[in-house]
């Protein structure tokens, strides 16, 4: 198997918030409307492991700590792709398919079991940034979107 940084080329996890049929604002679109950038991502619990390897590789956005998140108590990636690039010229979107490897264009529930293949993707000129891109993404274990594998609770409302 190709190794990146001595990281697989390819990782299995779980995921959650995956967009991967059609590019959503990023986070500074939702911070500053208007900025125009668009991709594609998914975050995918991974094994302490595997998280810590990307940390050792260098890699310093997309990375989030066991316990930062609500919706797992493990270690999260965020696999992103931009729709454009910093020219304007439009990227293609990820791959999504089947365990069949059949392209598919359903939409991935949160607790999905997915296998990844990324690359890593640098830029930044004063602040440099590394972080890891989707390009395909393979669903082993579907959950329907809109189910639930944690169900809500009391203790879960936000008011």
């Amino acid at each position: 198997m190709k190794m990146i940084d001595g990281i697989p080329e390819v990782i299995e996890g779980v995921a959650y918030y995956a967009h991967v049929d059609a590019p959503v604002a990023d986070y500074n679109e939702s911070q500053m409307p208007g900025t125009g950038k668009f991709g594609w991502e998914v975050n995918v619990a991974v094994s302490d492991e595997v998280f810590l390897k990307f940390k050792q590789a260098g890699f310093n956005a997309g990375l989030h700590e066991a316990g930062s998140r609500k919706y797992t108590p493990d270690p999260v990636i965020t696999f992103y792709k931009w729709a454009s690039n910093y020219n304007g010229t439009e990227n293609t979107a990820p791959i999504v398919v089947d365990t069949d490897k059949q392209r598919v264009d359903y939409k991935i529930g949160n607790g999905s079991r997915v296998a990844i293949q990324w690359a890593t993707l640098s830029y930044g000129k004063i602040k440099k940034i590394k972080r890891p891109s989707i390009h395909a993404l393979q669903v082993l274990e579907l959950v329907e979107h809109g189910d639930s594998n944690t169900p809500f609770t009391e203790d879960r409302m936000a008011f």
